[in-house]
């Protein structure tokens, strides 16, 4: 049985050698997880404490069963909600001046 270890995306993190590459997901839209579970969870985000901890149970409980080592994400929309505010940021300017481009 699959058990998760954090150690190995921490380890990794600090380009220490691991038995097995650590597998991470930084954002997990709380939809794809519920299409996954086969349940409906993510209003519960929305609701009372006992809501949260129902919410928070299923989040977790997908982590675990595909097997990621960490459980991450953030639970409020990011700042880059549509392409047009993608498009303003000069990201292509700063990646020329640092040297990357």
């Amino acid at each position: 049985m699959f058990t998760p270890d954090y150690r190995n995306l921490q380890k990794a993190a600090q380009n220490i050698e691991v038995q097995r590459f650590p597998l991470y997901e930084h954002i997990i839209c709380p939809e794809i997880a519920e299409a996954v579970l086969g349940k409906s969870f993510s209003q519960l985000i929305h609701g009372d404490y006992a809501d949260k901890k129902e919410y928070f149970r299923n989040y977790c409980e997908f982590f675990r069963q595909m097997g990621y080592d960490t459980i991450s994400g953030n639970h409020k929309k990011g700042v880059i909600q549509y392409r047009a505010i993608l498009n303003g940021i000069p990201l292509r300017n700063s990646f020329v001046s640092a040297g990357v481009l």
